[in-house]
């Protein structure tokens, strides 16, 4: 998607320079595990970049709604952005997170957006059942999408 980079997650200083090369702001990390969170934040930051962090769990359980909404709503905001989304491989938490922002944002059919899914590495797996379950029962925008849609084009027109 325009502005909006996705993969694995950020480890040396070469990847934080190609992210930098490639204009990317913001880093947008869907990990969970402090020790993973906090020394990516403080190199995320000393090397000029936004950072947000927002859990989602990658289990056979399904991921809690509010965090999947926290992180598509930072995808959708173009102050953020060039947006680099990723997890630790790069392959389902941010696959599933970019598949629902196309079907939600883009207007891209489920299927479409599952098979790029696929194509990225998306993992159909027992462990992470979750993932795959959420993805099938949410393929419609809720409401609240619908209120970041307007507000995304009311200030697209005021530009």
């Amino acid at each position: 998607s325009p502005g909006i980079f996705e993969g694995y997650k950020p480890r040396r200083q070469a990847d934080f320079d190609t992210l930098r090369a490639r204009g990317v702001r913001t880093i947008v990390s869907l990990q969970q595990m402090p020790w993973d969170i906090w020394p990516e934040r403080r190199h995320a930051l000393s090397s000029g970049f936004e950072y947000r962090n927002v859990p989602i769990m990658a289990s056979p359980l399904e991921p809690g709604e509010e965090a999947v909404k926290r992180a598509l709503l930072l995808l959708n905001d173009r102050s953020l952005r060039p947006v680099f989304v990723h997890c630790f491989a790069g392959k389902d938490r941010c696959t599933l997170t970019v598949g629902l922002y196309r079907i939600y944002f883009q207007d891209w059919k489920p299927e479409d957006a599952w098979a790029e899914m696929l194509g990225s590495g998306f993992h159909v797996r027992w462990t992470l059942y979750g993932l795959e379950a959420y993805f099938w029962s949410h393929t419609g925008a809720p409401e609240w999408v619908r209120s970041a849609r307007a507000v995304s084009s009311a200030i697209q027109a005021a530009r």
